[in-house]
């Protein structure tokens, strides 16, 4: 295809070449040579050599002969692709549907965390007694009652939900974008 004479002159001089194999796609020597051919000399002597050396084009040879040593025809080659293709853009949807779901659940638990957050708010300032500490309603109304309790639980569970968060919308956004995967 890149047209390299002396390889190919090469190539040809040596007995154990197949001329007539054919490529993933069906074509032989001979059919990429003319598909890509500008009428240049450097085509006219290659065309002539690769004929002389038995050179065929692939409808002119016997398609059951290359198809029983292993060769795919353009139509199965094709087939095999489309599968292929058909299962990455399955797995590109599931991992949408997935990453979706952690974002949601994340943004979710992000604005209700674990244990909830102090209600209402007091006029009067009342002291509530746990086995932790007494706590003073007023100053923590709309707080979350674990990062009152167990500041180092809620510092942890903030950070993972943030990571989570953050890589359930990279992911989304890459596959928006139309990023390979």
């Amino acid at each position: 295809m890149t047209k390299a004479e002396k390889i190919i002159k090469l190539l040809l001089r040596n007995t154990r070449v197949d001329v007539n194999a054919l490529n993933v796609y069906g074509s032989t020597a001979l059919d990429v040579l003319l598909e890509s051919s500008d009428k240049s000399s450097v085509d006219a002597r290659t065309k002539r050599r690769l004929r002389s050396a038995g050179g065929k084009r692939s409808k002119d040879i016997n398609r059951k002969i290359a198809l029983a040593l292993g060769c795919f025809g353009e139509s199965k080659r094709k087939k095999q692709l489309k599968k292929e293709d058909d299962w990455l853009n399955d797995a590109g949807n599931t991992l949408m549907v997935v990453a979706i779901l952690i974002a949601t659940v994340t943004y979710q638990t992000g604005l209700s965390p674990p244990g909830g957050v102090w209600q209402g708010e007091f006029n009067n300032v009342t002291t509530i007694s746990s086995n932790i500490s007494d706590y003073n309603i007023s100053n923590y109304s709309g707080l979350a009652i674990l990062g009152i309790k167990d500041k180092a639980a809620y510092s942890y569970f903030i950070i993972y939900n943030t990571m989570g968060f953050a890589a359930s919308l990279s992911i989304i956004l890459l596959l928006i974008s139309g990023f390979p995967i």
